[in-house]
């Protein structure tokens, strides 16, 4: 039952048909730019102690405050010339009925981690509106195991590019789950510069 669950994530979250599904095994790789990150770059590491997750941003980048405040514990981080921004947000709360992990609550993770894609395939998320998604990631797990399930696009906006994160996994002291993302966008026409950057900050966020 496990395995068809899977198959269905997959063929629901990436629209392939069924004997793609079932010939090709989709196993989760961190991104690599194909752009060279700048040697003089200075990361700043920090963590979100509420909500269990960890995060690095340029050293030059500002800290603003979130005014549209659409979601919850939000932060905004932008470059010097304001041309790039990074925003770490959570989402939505998914209730485990105990601690200890049963299959109604893995039934429910699955459920409600392919809700969360479809509203950014769709266009339907806030931020996802007019989104045109290049690529995407995904990494499915369980909350309690090593690694949690993850999503991740890399897609454009006008004349912006945009990488986005998101990680299912618990909250720390409820023991409930909810979706901390990362999403970063920069001007098109600077992407040799900002998607190495974004890849770096992407490839470090999450639950440790």
């Amino acid at each position: 039952m496990k395995q068809i669950n899977f198959l269905i994530f997959i063929t629901l979250l990436f629209g392939c048909n069924e004997k793609e599904s079932e010939q090709k095994e989709v196993v989760y790789q961190k991104w690599n730019s194909e752009f060279q990150l700048d040697s003089t770059i200075e990361f700043q590491g920090a963590r979100h102690a509420a909500y269990g997750y960890t995060y690095i941003y340029p050293e030059n980048f500002k800290e603003k405050i979130d005014t549209r405040n659409v979601q919850v514990d939000s932060t905004i981080f932008k470059s010097e010339n304001k041309d790039a921004k990074l925003k770490l947000f959570i989402e939505g709360e998914v209730i485990r009925e105990q601690r200890k992990l049963t299959q109604e609550d893995k039934e429910k993770e699955r459920l409600a981690l392919i809700e969360y894609a479809n509203l950014i395939k769709k266009g339907k998320h806030e931020l996802a509106k007019n989104l045109n998604i290049i690529k995407s990631n995904l990494r499915y797990g369980y909350s309690g195991e090593t690694k949690p399930a993850r999503l991740e696009f890399l897609g454009e906006k006008d004349d912006k590019e945009i990488i986005w994160g998101i990680e299912l996994s618990e909250i720390p002291i409820s023991g409930d789950l909810t979706f901390k993302n990362i999403y970063f966008e920069y001007p098109k026409a600077k992407k040799e510069f900002y998607n190495p950057i974004g890849i770096e900050m992407l490839n470090n966020f999450g639950m440790k």
